[in-house]
């Protein structure tokens, strides 16, 4: 009976959660069963995590995140409105070139 209550208690037990370094932002912290392999990197530039998750046995899953701190003049790169306007402008340098005239975004 008390190994019984042993294994019930060790079962409730929390899982402590793993820590991943952004090389100068911190961490990304994750809670992930004990049962499964993990394994991950950092880059300095960007600044990232990557964690790669696969199940203790067999192929059930492969699960890669990467976490990417960017700074504000990159994010700001990426924003629809700044992609918008970067796909528009290459358009148009083609567009010199092209028998079309013109290019719907």
């Amino acid at each position: 009976m008390l190994k019984f209550i042993g294994a019930i208690l060790l079962f409730l037990q929390p899982i402590p959660p793993q820590l991943f370094q952004i090389p100068g932002h911190g961490r990304l912290r994750m809670v992930i069963p004990l049962e499964w392999r993990v394994s991950a990197r950092s880059n300095e530039q960007p600044a990232a995590a990557t964690v790669h998750i696969v199940p203790e046995a067999g192929d059930a899953f492969d699960i890669r995140i990467t976490a990417i701190w960017l700074d504000v003049a990159t994010r700001d790169k990426t924003s629809p409105d700044a992609i918008r306007a970067n796909v528009k402008r290459s358009a148009e340098a083609l567009l010199t070139k092209s028998e079309n005239k013109s290019v719907i975004l």
